[in-house]
């Protein structure tokens, strides 16, 4: 792997990094409780392609978060 690819993995990387903090940010101190993994949150955001609300709204529909919603 040369510097390039280096980059553009570590790039990819940070990207999915931030989308799952912006996911649990939004999920707020209730996921925590929910007793749900954060892995499964990771799975979520990737099968979205790092896409937050989507990811959000996909959680929430699944209603694992019913409790955390309001």
């Amino acid at each position: 792997m040369d510097i390039l690819q280096l980059d553009y993995f570590l790039t990819i990387v940070e990207q999915f990094d931030a989308a799952v903090d912006q996911v649990l940010d939004i999920l707020g101190p209730g996921f925590e409780e929910s007793g749900i993994p954060e892995s499964f949150v990771k799975q979520v955001v990737w099968d979205n392609y790092f896409d937050v609300q989507k990811s959000v709204d996909d959680i929430l529909g699944m209603g694992h978060f019913l409790s955390i919603r309001g």
